[in-house]
């Protein structure tokens, strides 16, 4: 099959980039090593925020916005066209015993202006009750939503499906070809794929595409999760505390994480951290300590250090492009970065400035 353009990697940056490429009039193949959507994707929590905005860079903060601003509508088309619900909740979000006067905060208020409220003790349990008393004061951003990752990564499947986009599942590419400093193609373990156009998407696995010297510095970050069944509707908002995020989904259920651990590929989970985890989200709401835990999972990030994602094209080899390494903000950032990386691939003006994200 001829096709203009090759993704490698099937989770939300790989999908939402090959159907912005769809859109433009390109003929997409997309391979995955496993499943579509089940690495970080679906693993996450799928906060419509970074959880503390002010400690990332504002590249990272310009594609959050962006992506908010354009969020609601696409959610919209993606449910209608598929019938797939995302199931966006307007839960807002807590930051708790976090004040809106400390400096980093101004900071990135005056330069990202969010509708916020800073809530004394009483203000704090009349909005979520189920909060701990010892909990004083909150910092409230009432506009943050979320969205539930794996029906996000369904829908996106099936909208792909929609637009002609061919998936490969279960199909592990080992190299990208290029010659004389043009990308030619891809080879899997078992054929040579030829195209015009690359794009690596592949997440924390972005870092084995070591191309001329050169390569996105991504690195596998470990996040374990437990998940929890509630009464629908006893905790009603995102609350974070101490670096760790409780999150009510629309069911009852409701999602605490999560760790940073930097322990390679391994994705397995452990019994101490179930109990920490547990210990954490009794802390910030009891009714949790008598809960049943229903899961416990664990999701790789493609961590960075310098923070910012890689979108862009290689810097010595033309039409191979990069959209990876979004660490843990990689759904709220991934709508915004999908569209500036199919802009700097197709030649469209770009929909946010392109050099903060540059590779190299």
């Amino acid at each position: 099959m001829n096709s203009d353009v090759l993704i490698v990697g099937a989770g939300v940056a790989g999908l939402m980039t090959a159907i912005e490429l769809a859109d433009a009039g390109l003929n997409i193949q997309v391979f995955e090593s496993g499943q579509v959507g089940m690495e970080s994707s679906w693993a996450g929590g799928g906060i419509l925020s970074p959880i503390y905005p002010w400690r990332y860079p504002d590249p990272v903060n310009l594609l959050v916005r962006w992506s908010n601003q354009h969020y609601p509508q696409y959610l919209a088309e993606l449910k209608q066209q598929t019938g797939i619900d995302p199931e966006w909740l307007g839960s807002g979000h807590l930051i708790l015993q976090t004040d809106v006067d400390a400096p980093e905060v101004k900071d990135w208020l005056n330069k990202f202006p969010h509708k916020t409220q800073q809530l004394d003790q009483q203000q704090l349990h009349d909005n979520e009750p189920a909060l701990a008393d010892s909990f004083s004061r909150a910092l409230w951003l009432p506009e943050i939503g979320q969205l539930r990752n794996p029906r996000f990564v369904q829908a996106l499947r099936a909208m792909a499906l929609r637009k002609s986009i061919t998936i490969h599942e279960h199909t592990s590419v080992e190299q990208v070809l290029h010659q004389q400093g043009q990308v030619t193609g891809l080879q899997t373990r078992s054929d040579s794929i030829t195209a015009g156009m690359v794009v690596v998407t592949a997440g924390a696995w972005s870092g084995q595409f070591h191309l001329e010297g050169i390569r996105p510095e991504v690195h596998p970050v470990k996040g374990q999760m437990i998940q929890f069944q509630t009464e629908p509707g006893s905790i009603r908002r995102i609350s974070l505390y101490e670096g760790r995020y409780v999150i009510p989904r629309k069911d009852g259920k409701v999602l605490v994480g999560s760790t940073l651990e930097h322990s390679g590929f391994n994705k397995s989970v452990d019994e101490h951290t179930r109990n920490e985890l547990h210990e954490v989200a009794a802390t910030i709401y009891p009714s949790l300590k008598d809960a049943p835990i229903i899961n416990h999972w664990a999701g790789l990030r493609p961590g960075n250090e310098r923070q910012t994602p890689f979108i862009g094209q290689h810097p010595a080899i033309r039409n191979l492009y990069f959209n990876t390494g979004h660490y843990r903000n990689g759904i709220v950032t991934g709508l915004a970065s999908a569209r500036l990386c199919a802009d700097l691939a197709t030649g469209k003006t770009p929909a946010l400035p392109a050099e903060p994200y540059a590779l190299g």
